[in-house]
């Protein structure tokens, strides 16, 4: 687990994720890495991306979970996507206090909206 984001005095700070800065940008990425296949093979998987981000809302990790099977992918264009998103992705990340600028926070973002 990554070090928890803390207040001054070492006690632990709740936070929420306000925005992704874009998520054209992420549904971008997708279409220029990924074939319609591949993207049609992910979108039955229940596909999140799981950010870790300082403070700051710079991503530092952005890694996958497919909570239905294994995508049918090569490794190498998750291995391209997650590299895009941390160079062309932020979050905005408010806390219920005042912060030390330590440690990480998670999210998990669906990648594809739940079917109708």
């Amino acid at each position: 687990m990554p070090p928890p984001v803390v207040d001054v005095n070492g006690e632990y700070v709740e936070y929420f994720i306000k925005s992704v800065n874009s998520r054209e940008q992420i549904d971008k990425l997708i279409k220029e890495i990924f074939t319609k296949e591949e993207i049609e093979d992910m979108k039955g998987l229940s596909f999140y991306i799981q950010f870790l981000a300082l403070p700051s809302g710079e991503l530092q990790s952005a890694s996958f979970l497919f909570l239905h099977g294994d995508p049918q992918v090569n490794v190498n264009k998750l291995v391209e996507f997650s590299n895009q998103l941390k160079q062309n992705t932020t979050l905005t990340v408010k806390f219920d206090r005042d912060i030390e600028q330590k440690g990480l926070v998670g999210w998990a973002y669906r990648v594809f909206p739940f079917p109708e």
